[in-house]
């Protein structure tokens, strides 16, 4: 028996499509947490590399659920799926399938911080990111109180401290209420988390809690366009959120709105220049037309002037490289695709 309220249900949800040699690591870190109280549940978007096989082992165990997609949805679709309706949890976490957790206590460590605090709506902890291309890795360390209050962080979020959605954990009604994952684009996760961020309280554990993976065959370096290009109607989607809450707040969120699409732009637009010219003009001049009063200004920049020069006079390797000496300037690294 357990008392619901101090030890509520814990969902852990792994999509994957695949990803039969890291799926195994993903379900074996998210069975080894040690709260009691907990489900890990596999939507496999209907795999044909020997997932389903793979996951037969851990049919026996009564904290594990697999479902199966007859046919691809999509990784929308299959999150959806999963936030909807395989997940019981009050509580839910979306590891995904090439990652894995690293803290046994994870989610004990949560559970406990939540029980504290009134109104909470996200616990989340720090990731380690392992690029294994070069097989580098770094702890990507928050600096943040052990409680906080959603709004203030919302202004806080991506800006050097920011929430990644594979190692926290979130209120699912609340996710449901804010319509989590209805837009089909790449980057979903940030309205749900600035969504609920206007929605209650932020705890913070202080612990590496999950390594996430950038790899070749990954979402960060696979990217549809018009997935992408979604991410725009994300940005206005918090922005209106936002709004209804705050009527106030309309000058600063109409600061913070212009930031974050011109953010996204740039960080969109240098790696298109890296991988496809063509794509790279065909997103520059939708996102002139579409948002002309946050782009157009852009044009008047000199790092913009000068990647669309060189993005004209040079291969997109050659681009790759001339990007990465700059980069590794101003940050000690190269860049990295949507990571």
């Amino acid at each position: 028996m357990t008392d619901d309220k101090l030890m509520p249900k814990v969902s852990i949800a792994i999509p994957t499509y695949n990803r039969a040699s890291y799926l195994e690591q993903a379900i074996e870190s998210a069975l080894a947490q040690d709260y009691c109280n907990l489900e890990v549940i596999v939507s496999d978007n209907a795999s044909d590399d020997g997932t389903e096989a793979l996951v037969r082992k851990y049919i026996g165990d009564k904290r594990f659920v697999y479902h199966r997609q007859k046919i691809n949805i999509g990784p929308q679709k299959n999150w959806q799926k999963l936030v909807y309706e395989y997940v019981s949890g009050e509580w839910m976490m979306i590891l995904g399938s090439d990652d894995y957790l690293i803290d046994h206590n994870f989610i004990s460590k949560c559970v406990e911080s939540i029980n504290k605090v009134s109104n909470c709506v996200i616990c989340y902890g720090n990731i380690r990111i392992l690029y294994e291309d070069g097989g580098s890795s770094f702890d990507r360390i928050n600096k943040s109180p052990a409680v906080m209050d959603g709004t203030w962080y919302f202004w806080d979020y991506e800006k050097g401290s920011s929430i990644h959605v594979v190692c926290m954990l979130f209120d699912r009604c609340k996710a449901i209420e804010n319509k989590a994952f209805a837009l089909d684009v790449i980057g979903a996760e940030t309205e749900l988390i600035s969504k609920l961020l206007l929605s209650g309280t932020v705890c913070f554990v202080d612990t590496v809690a999950v390594a996430y993976r950038i790899h070749s065959e990954g979402d960060s370096y696979n990217v549809n366009f018009e997935r992408l290009y979604g991410n725009y109607q994300s940005y206005v989607n918090i922005f209106n959120f936002a709004l209804q809450l705050h009527p106030t707040w309309k000058k600063k969120l109409l600061k913070l709105r212009k930031e974050r699409l011109q953010g996204f732009f740039k960080t969109a637009f240098y790696n298109f220049l890296s991988d496809n010219k063509k794509t790279a003009f065909k997103f520059l001049l939708k996102s002139k037309n579409d948002y002309p009063s946050e782009i157009i200004p852009l044009f008047f920049q000199l790092k913009i002037i000068l990647a669309v020069i060189l993005g004209m006079l040079f291969s997109e390797q050659t681009f790759k490289k001339i990007r990465n000496v700059f980069y590794k300037r101003a940050y000690g690294k190269e860049a990295k695709p949507y990571a």
